[in-house]
């Protein structure tokens, strides 16, 4: 089945909004909404109603020449009470009935809307679901495409707008259906008023729309770009604020940030101001018309007594018309600036989680897919080696390889470390060891068993610590025991892997320890506390591999140093495979693998390399002049020297 595109033709932006939402919804919830929207023109319809009936109430109050009172009303309170009513016993009973069917008619209004809005906002709130689920399952090659912000900007893109576009279509179809109503009862009170009313009405309408419409657009754009600059100068400020301080711009940025809030301050006024005026237009336009009815009746020979009732059901019904005119030019405003958007964000979901229209998941989904249970005998830990097989990975799209013809054999509880200039592949090739990326050739096995047929087995067996902190804005615990459910956190866990991290001293003396709550970024820690607490979050769960990117890159050696004889205690129980440029890390390994131009150049023991790979030693004599430089200007300073 082939999804309909969008036409070239342009219907109206409510009837593309109810077209993509007939997409989503299956037959059940089809069947729904018809139901839905059958019901709210019955809302119009008791509309209709309650005019005829507030019409009867008044018409009931003049007394016929028989002593009997006209309307329905007053006929139906005879029969029931087997008499004429006085009037003030009219008043009464028949301001009772007129009160319980107005209260009828609200509460049956109400609940139909909110049946479909609720059905609506569900619907946003599955399809956000599904697409967070679906990014959930995808292989990491689409985060390193977009970057990690993508999707998550796609899901708030998509949740926003719908439930934006969708709360207008909800409010475009009830107000449309009242309105519509309205107009037949007062086509059928009056044609000839009605055509006058509805002609005037119609031609200050569409002016004023007119008229309004170029200039609201035009704002719309000016606001945006405002807010764009708004944003830009708010974060590059504040983001950016010691080579603001360091280049003396603060003026600049705060005088750029003062003029684009106040633009947008100025348009936000400027449009309030005038999306106010297609209301006060009708109001003006309606008193008018209520002053030339008056006139129509009189010179059509009517008293105003007789022509009180007709007069009391057009000034009512023009007042709820006018407050209805005013909600639908409003709904059909936001629809109309927002309908590109929602389309846009309509064919992202559909790129991204077919399944909301029944179709199979897009294959970038399926990175679980293909997991099996594992054979006899095995438990899915790594018991005798890792191999990579001629291991070759190339990113969607592009023809150039990063892991180029990979063989690496890695024993169970070695250290090995891989190092080389920047941009060679190195953590690319980690990626694909762990499982979150497939090579687009060759094999990866654990003890003879492919790790993309046992992928979410192979994942548990693994810890990961990367170049960058991801810390959230909440505890210690929480931070170290990141994904865990609550009620499975184990602080001796916790604490274990703190002090195997060298880090257990720094939190004992943090307020609340475990509790102590970290600031966006960790940005209340050192940039080797912050390093030292992921790699702790590594090794919560003991996994039998520990994956290490640039991993010591932010301590100092002091602290580098304790990591590092850390990291070692655990060879020969962990397998440890590590990416470094650090001299003290790469020496502390049983093998290194020297990567250049994608590949594999030279391996063996640090020692041995260095003997045979002209290449690597130059990059070990570089790194031990970095070394001596940084040593010495510690001891100048008194203080440890940060690692790169």
């Amino acid at each position: 089945m082939r999804l309909p595109k969008f036409s070239k033709l342009r219907p109206p932006a409510v009837a593309r909004i109810v077209r993509a939402l007939w997409q989503m919804l299956n037959t059940k919830r089809r069947a729904l909404f018809v139901s839905l929207l059958v019901l709210l023109v019955c809302t119009g319809i008791l509309e209709m109603c309650g005019m005829i009936v507030l019409f009867g109430y008044i018409r009931g109050l003049q007394v016929q020449e028989n002593g009997s009172r006209k309307g329905a009303i007053a006929r139906g309170l005879d029969l029931i009470f087997q008499r004429p009513l006085e009037q003030i016993e009219f008043v009464a009973w028949g301001g009772v009935a007129l009160f319980a069917f107005m209260v009828g008619k609200t509460l049956f209004g109400t609940t139909v809307k909110f049946a479909l809005n609720r059905m609506l906002m569900k619907l946003n709130q599955r399809v956000s679901e599904q697409m967070y689920r679906t990014y959930m399952q995808a292989p990491y090659e689409v985060f390193a495409r977009r970057g990690f912000k993508g999707p998550a900007q796609d899901i708030g893109k998509v949740f926003g707008l719908f439930g934006r576009c969708f709360g207008a279509t909800t409010q475009l179809l009830a107000d449309s259906s009242v309105l519509f109503m309205t107009w037949l009862l007062l086509l059928w009170v009056d044609p000839h008023l009605t055509v006058l009313a509805s002609t005037v009405f119609a031609a200050v309408g569409v002016g004023v729309y007119s008229q309004l419409s170029k200039q609201l657009g035009r704002m719309g754009k000016e606001q945006d770009e405002a807010e764009r600059k708004v944003s830009r100068y708010l974060n590059e400020g504040l983001e950016g604020v010691i080579h603001v301080r360091l280049r003396g711009s603060r003026d600049f940025y705060s005088a750029s940030y003062a003029q684009a809030l106040g633009r947008t301050a100025m348009m936000t006024r400027r449009k309030q101001a005038m999306a106010r005026l297609p209301r006060s237009a009708n109001e003006l336009t309606l008193a008018g018309l209520i002053v030339s009815i008056t006139f129509y009746v009189t010179l059509r020979g009517q008293t105003v007594a007789a022509a009180l009732p007709t007069l009391g059901v057009f000034g009512f019904a023009m007042v709820r018309m006018n407050g209805i005119i005013s909600r639908v030019n409003v709904a059909a405003q936001v629809l109309r600036r927002k309908i590109d958007e929602f389309e846009g964000a309509f064919n992202k979901l559909r790129e991204v989680a077919p399944a909301t229209f029944g179709l199979p998941a897009p294959s970038f989904a399926k990175y679980f897919a293909d997991e099996r249970p594992l054979p006899p005998g095995i438990d899915g830990k790594l018991t005798n080696e890792l191999l990579l097989k001629d291991v070759t990975f190339s990113y969607p799209g592009k023809k150039k390889a990063v892991v180029r013809k990979v063989t690496m054999r890695i024993r169970r509880g070695e250290f090995v470390s891989i190092c080389g200039p920047s941009g060679s592949g190195k953590s690319t090739l980690l990626l694909l060891i762990m499982g979150l990326m497939r090579p687009t050739s060759g094999q990866i096995t654990c003890d003879g068993w492919p790790i993309f047929d046992h992928i979410q087995t192979w994942h548990r067996s693994i810890g990961y610590v990367g170049q960058s902190s991801l810390l959230v804005a909440r505890s210690i615990r929480d931070n170290v025991a990141f994904g865990i459910e609550p009620d499975r956190v184990d602080d001796a866990k916790i604490w274990a892997a703190l002090a195997l991290a060298s880090a257990e001293e720094f939190v004992r003396e943090l307020e609340g320890q475990l509790d102590h709550e970290l600031l966006e970024g960790g940005s209340n820690l050192s940039g080797g506390q912050r390093q030292r607490l992921m790699i702790a979050r590594a090794l919560y769960e003991d996994p039998e591999v520990i994956v290490l990117d640039e991993a010591t890159a932010a301590l100092d050696n002091i602290t580098e140093r304790e990591v590092t004889e850390a990291i070692v205690n655990l060879s020969g129980k962990k397998t440890i495979i590590c990416v470094a440029h650090r001299l003290s890390t790469i020496k502390n390994s049983r093998r290194v693998y020297f990567f250049k131009r994608h590949r594999v150049v030279a391996k063996g023991p640090f020692a041995e390399l260095v003997a045979k790979s002209p290449e690597f030693a130059d990059m070990v004599a570089a790194g031990e002049g970095s070394l001596r430089s940084k040593a010495s200007a510690a001891d100048e300073s008194g203080e440890p020297a940060v690692g790169a």
